[in-house]
């Protein structure tokens, strides 16, 4: 029997493309040093939309499949891929980036998906505890889930950031069950990273599901048991998993 759900944040309960689209002209207006002579403003934002996207094909570290990545480290794929777009004439170097700029101005641009809080609405009502575990430091990503007013729509919030390691290890999916006050295999968990939250959460007993947000399977990840493609669908899906299970 379920008892709880669990989701991931990032490219999961927001949509991180409209958050570039808030972003935009801050990026542009606090690199203009960096930025290559003559871009323009709707350039730059097409370059970082890209640079999101592309980061999530890259080979990972033997540091980040461990699951102890530093969680200040955890954009340097997206500021790698950045600065490969070529849209800046010199680079402005990881601290500037991230500490400096997307700590400060990101949080306050983040887009729930349209279905997130009326689906977290409708588990809690009935009779699901729900949770969000993310990677990341734990004030980057407090700062979000407060401007997003998760605290609210949740039953159990863990940062990784607070944790002695980081998804896919097990002990954050551990953490989060304990929260919700179930076990493992009475929870599912909903990510859009088929390593750090499906192939994570697995490991650690939970019903995966893959929320396909970006569209990247690594091949050497055995296949998701679940797909969806927006948070909307979960309600439908725990009735078929309650069916399966019950064969």
């Amino acid at each position: 029997m379920i008892k709880a759900i669990a989701f991931d944040f990032d490219h999961t309960l927001d949509v991180r493309i409209k958050a570039y689209d808030n972003l935009a002209n801050a990026f542009f207006t606090y690199f203009t040093d960096y930025l290559r002579p003559g871009i323009t403003c709707p350039e730059v934002l097409d370059a970082i939309k890209r640079a999101d996207r592309t980061s999530f094909g890259r080979k990972r570290t033997a540091e980040e499949k461990s699951g102890s990545v530093d969680p200040g480290k955890h954009w340097m794929g997206i500021y790698n891929a950045t600065l490969a777009t070529g849209i800046f004439a010199r680079e402005p170097g990881y601290d500037v980036y991230y500490y400096d700029f997307i700590e400060n101005y990101f949080p306050q641009t983040i887009v729930l998906a349209p279905d997130t809080l009326p689906t977290l609405e409708l588990l809690r009502r009935q009779g699901y505890a729900t949770g969000i575990l993310t990677n990341g430091p734990s004030n980057f990503q407090r700062a979000k889930l407060v401007a997003t007013h998760m605290y609210e729509a949740v039953d159990a919030v863990v940062l990784c950031g607070d944790l002695e390691r980081q998804k896919p290890h097990a002990l954050p999916f551990e953490t989060i069950c304990r929260e919700m006050s179930c076990r493992p295999e009475e929870a599912v968990y909903v990510g859009d990273n088929p390593i750090n939250d499906v192939d994570g959460a697995r490991r650690a007993g939970m019903i995966p599901v893959w929320i396909n947000s970006v569209g990247v399977w690594p091949e050497e990840i055995a296949p998701t048991p679940y797909t969806i493609q927006s948070i909307g669908e979960i309600p439908e899906l725990l009735k078929i998993i309650e069916q399966e299970a019950s064969l």
